[in-house]
Parts: C-alpha cells; structure tokens; sequence
C-alpha cells in the first residue's frame, strides 16, 4: 500500500535519484528540456516535491530532476512513499502523470502499459493467467473482462470513448509491426495534424488491400459482404441510458451519430464541456457562445437563434441553452457576468409577453428553427434539454420540443439519451416534497427531413 501521507518532506542530490525504467519507457522526454522549462527551475528551484520510493528511484518528477540536475542545483525536495509490489509502483507513476500533455505515442505507449497492469490484477483476483486476447478470438468472459479494461484505459490516458481507443489501437500496433502508413499517420497525430478517426480510416483502407491482394475476387467480395453484416460485440454497443457527465457522455453521442469531418456548430460553446474528450480535429467545429468571452470562432458573442452560416452550410448543430427558468428572469441586479450574457439577450424574450418555462420553451423553439435553416438535408441537430418543474406544474421539456421539431419545423427524432448525474443534487429550502427531484437530463438527437419546411407559429 502507499504510504504517502503524514511524511516529513527531505533533500536530495539530484545525481543520487534514478530514473524509473518504466517512466524512460513510456514517455522518454526527461532529456527534451526547453530554456522556459530550465530558466524556471533555475530561478525558482523545483517547488513540486519529487516523489520517490524508499531505495531512491523516481516516482514523479523525472523532467524536474533532470532540469535541477542540468541547472547545477545542489538538491530538490523529495517526499519518499512505500509500495508493497512492484506494480503499485506503475500504477503511482502513471498516476503522478495523468495531467501532463502527452503525445499520442505516449499515450498508447501509457495504454500498453495499463493493460499490462490489468492483467496483472486480473492474475492477482483470479489466482491464474487471465490474458487479454482480441475481439476476433475471445470468448464471453473475457469480452466482459476486455470491454471494462478497455474504457478503464481509454478514460485514464484520455484518448476518449473504448470505440475510439479500439481505432488508435488498432494504427497503433500497425505502426508498430512496421507499416509506413501507419507510422505516418502516427506522427502526423503526434504533432496534432490528423484525428485518430482519419489515422484508423487511412490505416483500415491499406490493411483492406492488402489483404484484398491475397484473396480471390470471389473470396475479397464475400469478405465484404461479411464485414457489413458483422455482428456487432455486445461490449461495442452504445446504450441510451448512462450514469456520468456530459463530457464523457457526449462523445458517444456524437461518434454515434456525425461522420468525422463533418462542419459541427456548437452554438452554446460556454465552457466547452462536451468537447473535453472529443478527439481535436475529428470534426470541422465552429464553437460560438453568447458570452464573447466563451466563443473561441468569434469575436463577438453569437446568437444561437440568429446564426451567422448560410443555409445547408453546416451537418450538425449542437445546442445547450440554459433550461432551468430561472435564467430567463428579468431581474439582472446580483448576476454574475455569464448568466448576464443570457439575461441581456434572451431574458426579453418574444417582447417580454413570455415568462417562466414559456421562455425556456420559446429560446428552444427558435433555437430549433434556425438550425434546421443552416443543416443540409439529413443534417444532425444535437439538444441537451431537462424537464422542469414550472409554477407547480410539471414540464415535460424533451417532449414538448420534440413534438415542436417534428410538427412544425420539419426534424425527425433520431435518438434519445439519458444522461443520470453520479451526485446527488442540491436541494435548498424543501420542506416538503411533492414530486420527484430531477437528477437526470437528455441528449435528444434530431435528423433535418430532406427539403423539410419549417412553420413561423411560435410558442404561445
């Protein structure tokens, strides 16, 4: 067990510490040093202490040590921690390293190692070998056991959902057994010019040929049809109901629904949560809010009912105003600069003759219907929504504007998620309790009917 609290901070040589095998493995940059990095160490000292085990190797902190050492300081901080095993070991050291910028290869070189560790574990709970094999070869058990490992190790290195982890494993290990193509899509990942969708996409269609090479014509076309008709891994599935936030969320949603490349308007940005885990480049995003402040595509702030794309530009819209009524109040005098961007633009909403869930109803409505001018046929639009409990009377939000997309402006309900909050909600002043506090929300997923018409009747 590590034993890291309660300890006495000491010092040490730098020249004394040794580099963790492992730590040189993975990631490999303690020697790759810009003037920033040393210029601070050396006017500054190492302020972060460095974690090491009891016979001095590093745990956490390589690239410090190494700095310190560069700078010629005499000694760093250390806090020293007990492991029973060599495995706890790993397991401290990748955690010490979760939020550092990592590179794709180091991510996947982190994942190799994780799976690593699982496997281990899994010995360790089951008192035998339990190897990991691939989908094509294992049985139901281990599809369990795999299916867990992989989100376990997709979350921790953050690369994204299992589905996406699967693709970059799969460039990976191509890279690895010596495939060009491969290999440059990697590098081209690493430096931040190609998605793990395009890099699988590049690397699936060379393996295809290749394989396609060997095989009769009669074998290469039933090969295809059986790859079209594959029954899908039940662990693969993605399910409607999940219990998590919206950033984890949110990439199965739209992985699910939007090809990669597609042009995606997130059209209330804020402060860009659902695209946490979305890989960087997998779509052509265009991210606007009200607030300036939180609209990273535009200088100013940007209207969700009033777009500035032309119609058909765009294949998905993603849209998250605030569905609580209270946001939607005129009253301006304690609120923060944020809600203010909401007030000041759509507190006043239909000329002020709508209040309440009215006005919630209302910014959804309009919201919907410039969407659907600027999506191209059979283009996404994304709601997240909650129902609500208004003046007394309970609010079926998602429904409402379901029925409002599909009857008046020409939508079709594509999919439904519900997403479950892991905490407990806030719950102030109750004193007694009439209906059942809300602590679930939705993802509902619309398809823009082709040449689908759109009502200007508005929300009473």
């Amino acid at each position: 067990m590590t034993k890291g609290e309660n300890v006495t901070l000491k010092h040490r040589s730098p020249e004394v510490l040794n580099p963790h095998s492992v730590n040189t493995k993975v990631y490999g940059d303690q020697d790759d040093l810009d003037e920033s990095f040393l210029s601070s160490i050396r006017e500054q000292g190492v302020l972060e202490p460095i974690v090491i085990d009891t016979e001095e190797t590093i745990i956490s902190g390589h690239r410090r040590v190494a700095a310190a050492s560069k700078v010629g300081l005499g000694e760093v901080p250390v806090r020293i921690e007990e492991f029973d095993s060599e495995l706890k070991k790993r397991e401290a050291l990748v955690h010490h390293n979760r939020q550092r910028e990592k590179t794709f290869s180091q991510k996947m070189r982190e994942a190799e190692m994780l799976e690593e560790i699982e496997r281990e574990r899994a010995q360790e709970r089951q008192g035998k070998r339990t190897d990991l094999v691939e989908n094509q070869s294992r049985g139901n058990g281990a599809d369990s056991e795999y299916g867990k490992t992989r989100d376990k190790v997709s979350e921790e290195v953050g690369i994204g959902s299992g589905r996406t982890y699967d693709k970059a494993k799969q460039v990976w290990e191509a890279a690895q057994n010596g495939d060009t193509v491969a290999q440059h899509e990697v590098e081209r990942i690493d430096n931040g010019k190609q998605s793990i969708h395009g890099a699988f996409n590049q690397v699936k269609r060379r393996l295809d040929n290749n394989r396609g090479e060997t095989q009769s014509e009669d074998e290469s076309e039933s090969s295809d049809s059986d790859s079209e008709d594959e029954t899908l891994n039940p662990d693969e599935l993605v399910l409607s109901a999940h219990v998590g936030t919206n950033d984890k969320i949110f990439p199965e949603v739209i992985d699910l629904h939007v090809d990669d490349g597609a042009a995606v308007a997130d059209a209330t940005y804020g402060n860009g949560t659902f695209w946490k885990r979305v890989p960087s480049g997998k779509y052509d995003l265009r991210a606007t809010d009200i607030n300036p402040a939180k609209s990273p595509d535009s200088d100013e702030g940007i209207d969700c009912c009033d777009l500035p794309y032309e119609n058909g530009e765009l294949d998905c819209i993603v849209l998250d105003p605030p569905y609580a009524e209270g946001f939607y109040d005129s009253d301006r005098s304690n609120d923060d600069e944020s809600t203010y961007w909401i007030k000041n633009r759509y507190a006043d909403a239909a000329d002020g003759e709508l209040t309440y869930h009215e006005a919630v109803l209302h910014l959804y409505c309009e919201a919907g219907r410039e969407a659907h001018r600027v999506l191209g046929d059979g283009g996404k639009l994304i709601v997240k929504v909650q129902d609500e409990v208004s003046r007394n009377e309970q609010r079926l939000t998602h429904i409402e504007i379901t029925n409002y997309y599909e009857d008046k402006v020409g939508f079709t309900a594509e999919d439904l998620f519900v997403v479950v909050r892991s905490d407990t909600p806030v719950s102030p002043n109750i004193k007694r309790q009439r209906r059942a506090r809300k602590n679930h929300s939705y993802f509902l997923v619309f398809k823009k009917c082709e040449n689908g018409g759109s009502s200007t009747d508005l929300v009473a």
